[in-house]
């Protein structure tokens, strides 16, 4: 079992505080929730808190670019989405299939140094790389087997390969065919070294706790990874 240890600040003399209104939040909660947040901005305020997250022997140690008061903090980051030429290209083609591949956001096609340069200025010391939505979960039968497994053995490969000690990733799993979608989860932890997998809502109109996907909740039980649900 993998421990995430979070250290809380330390406590600081109470001092008046204006009551809450408008531009000013009453708790640290809404105030790192403001919709007006950069994402930088939420992850400088995230780690001023003390949220931080340890997995000795899983992440290895803090990188270079994390302040020295936050020496001792270990930031890992979930959510970290990507996209790739071939998606876009799909997309273009009217697949409806898939999500809009983050074409209006271009970095989410940068899984090199420019992705590392944004991690280091955020303190940021590993991302779980995710796919965009919906991965792989609504390509159907041997279509959706192959993408997966195509795009997991591209990102273990050419960019994993490329920043050990910076990236980790969740698989994209064609989750339309349970068993083959169990089979590569467990190849992705097995020889990629992958951390678990994400889903993306419902699959077929069903969701996670249907018996069709019981194959993959208990492979995931048994190499012990999580499985992210995200939100959607």
């Amino acid at each position: 079992m993998r421990r995430f240890a979070f250290r809380a600040p330390p406590a600081r003399p109470e001092q008046a505080r204006p009551p809450a209104g408008p531009g000013n939040p009453s708790s640290p909660a809404e105030r790192i929730g403001s919709p007006t947040m950069t994402r930088r901005a939420f992850l400088g305020r995230v780690a001023g808190l003390g949220v931080a997250a340890t997995a000795t022997g899983l992440f290895g140690t803090a990188s270079p670019g994390a302040g020295a008061k936050d020496r001792k903090l270990f930031l890992i980051t979930l959510e970290e989405h990507f996209t790739t030429r071939e998606i876009q290209r799909l997309k273009a083609a009217g697949d409806k299939r898939l999500f809009s591949g983050g074409k209006r956001r271009p970095e989410l096609l940068d899984l090199g140094s420019g992705r590392i340069a944004d991690m280091d200025e955020a303190g940021v010391d590993i991302q779980v790389l995710s796919a965009v939505t919906p991965g792989a979960q609504t390509l159907p039968g041997a279509e959706g087997v192959a993408y997966a497994r195509k795009l997991n053995a591209w990102v273990a490969d050419e960019v994993i390969a490329a920043y050990p000690d910076r990236f980790r990733a969740f698989a994209t799993l064609p989750l339309s065919q349970p068993e083959a979608a169990a089979d590569e989860l467990e190849r992705s932890v097995r020889e990629h070294g992958f951390v678990g997998c994400m889903s993306y809502g419902a699959i077929d109109g069903k969701f996670l706790d249907h018996v069709d996907f019981e194959p993959v909740l208990a492979r995931a039980e048994a190499l012990g990874v999580p499985l992210y649900i995200h939100p959607n």
